[in-house]
């Protein structure tokens, strides 16, 4: 009998590495990935402990109406965008688990007759352990390590960008609502001035065309009413879609308007160094690089030991004695020297070093971008609030004025107002540009701008 084996220390050392660390770590991978979205997510990162928790607190957050850090909350729990994102996870740890672990050990059994009569059977059996991947074990686990890092900094990438969708859609489900609402008045203000024109008609006061031209305002406020009906049905579905939410789940309800606009002064200097601090994708891109430098650097050390073993042989043949003694394999590097290996590990490094600064650049430009685009959209709601609505209010208070002395007649003051709920129905539209522009920023960053100090709505 012939075994290849390693001497006694080296063996019991691989079978107590074999023995370690016995399952895949991805309970522990769940919670560094979260832990990762504390800076820009802070609690709501937490899962439940079990699904009947996340139930209930969902039932809790639908209770109320819907603000927007609980709309994120309830995506966190339900989207199955996020629940893949966690699989994917899964067997990321699983595969750097198995890249971590030495490969089993071969065990190998002959048994031989003689052809000639005398002579002995004979018992052969091989045990192998190949020592390329024993010197490869080290490098493996560091590198497995960060490769499981990157993943990590990958589904906490995903999470957040599904919070950060989770928002948008938030936002335009309430801008909807709330354009809604606006535009029903403008209907109605354009129903009573319609209708208003009728009377006069039939009373003589007013020709058909007059009459017929205020019947077109009043169908085409209902048009728009219409419309807003539309906008605001997608807008919910879309968030309901998002928050993982069933037909068996109870309505969301939202609040009658969007958070007021906030003060903060934006510096692009700390922006820039922000963004290149917490942006989870270039943390990822990073890992790759350092997990793959520690690669090239095991792969030159390594590649001309290739398919080499080493170990002990012992062999009995029939009733004689045992014969031992020391066995080596060492693969010849006669045609090859690891050179397709190493070039093949110099060129991914290459290319997850030239994706660091494709990030990198495309963070400085996205971040100025979008640093402009939230000025403008702040300057224009600041225009609607500060400029035209008072200009729009005080033309409607002074037209008021002059109807009651029947200085003008209804139907300039009518559309003075319904000219009025218009500036209000385009200030909600900046308010949602201005939101909107703040979170195209917060995804620049890669984690939240300044809060408003209170929950106004505006």
């Amino acid at each position: 009998m012939r075994f290849r084996f390693l001497s006694a220390a080296a063996t019991a050392a691989i079978f107590g590495a074999l023995a370690a660390c016995g399952t895949v770590p991805l309970q522990s991978s769940r919670e560094q990935a979260q832990a990762l979205l504390q800076p820009a997510a802070g609690p709501l990162a937490a899962t439940p402990a079990d699904h009947a928790a996340a139930e209930q607190e969902l039932r809790t957050l639908l209770s109320a109406p819907l603000e927007i850090s609980s709309a994120v909350r309830i995506a966190w729990l339900r989207n199955a965008d996020a629940q893949l994102a966690y699989a994917r996870l899964g067997i990321a740890a699983a595969d750097v688990f198995a890249a971590s672990r030495p490969a089993n050990p071969k065990l190998g059994l002959s048994l031989l007759w003689p052809t000639q009569s005398g002579g002995e059977r004979k018992l052969d059996g091989s045990l192998g352990f190949g020592l390329d991947d024993l010197l490869w074990l080290h490098a493996r686990r560091q590198y497995g390590a960060l490769e499981l890092r990157s993943a990590q900094q990958q589904l906490a990438l995903q999470l957040y960008t599904l919070a950060l969708d989770t928002e948008e859609a938030w936002l335009d489900a309430v801008a909807s609502q709330q354009r809604l609402a606006v535009r029903r008045v403008i209907a109605e203000s354009a129903h009573v001035s319609a209708e208003l024109a009728e009377q006069y008609r039939a009373a003589g006061n007013i020709n058909a065309l007059e009459s017929s031209l205020q019947a077109a305002s009043g169908a085409e406020a209902d048009i728009a009413v219409n419309q807003a009906l539309r906008e605001a049905s997608r807008s919910r579905s879309r968030l309901r879609q998002l928050l993982g939410l069933t037909a068996a789940d109870p309505l969301v309800q939202l609040p009658e308007n969007l958070p007021a606009v906030d003060a903060a002064t934006l510096d692009a200097t700390a922006l820039h160094a922000q963004a290149r601090s917490q942006r989870l994708d270039l943390a990822a891109a990073r890992s790759d690089v350092d997990a793959l430098a520690l690669r090239l650097a095991a792969t030159r050390r390594y590649r001309l030991l290739g398919g080499s073993e080493i170990g002990a042989i012992t062999e009995r043949e029939g009733n004689s004695s045992r014969r031992s003694g020391v066995s080596a394999a060492v693969e010849l590097p006669l045609f090859s020297q690891g050179q397709p290996a190493v070039a093949r590990v110099e060129s991914e490094l290459q290319a997850a070093q030239a994706r660091v600064q494709q990030i990198e650049v495309a963070i400085d430009a996205e971040v100025d971008a979008q640093l402009e685009q939230l000025t403008l959209a702040r300057e224009q709601y600041t225009q609607y609030r500060d400029k035209l609505i008072p200009l729009r209010e005080a033309a409607v208070a002074r037209l008021s004025e002059q109807a009651n002395f029947m200085l003008i007649g209804p139907f300039e003051l009518l559309l003075a107002r319904q000219q009025s709920y218009s500036a209000y129905a385009g200030a909600v539209d900046a308010l949602q540009s201005w939101w909107q522009g703040r979170i195209a920023l917060t995804r620049a960053l890669g984690a939240p701008l300044p809060k408003p100090a209170k929950e106004d709505r505006s």
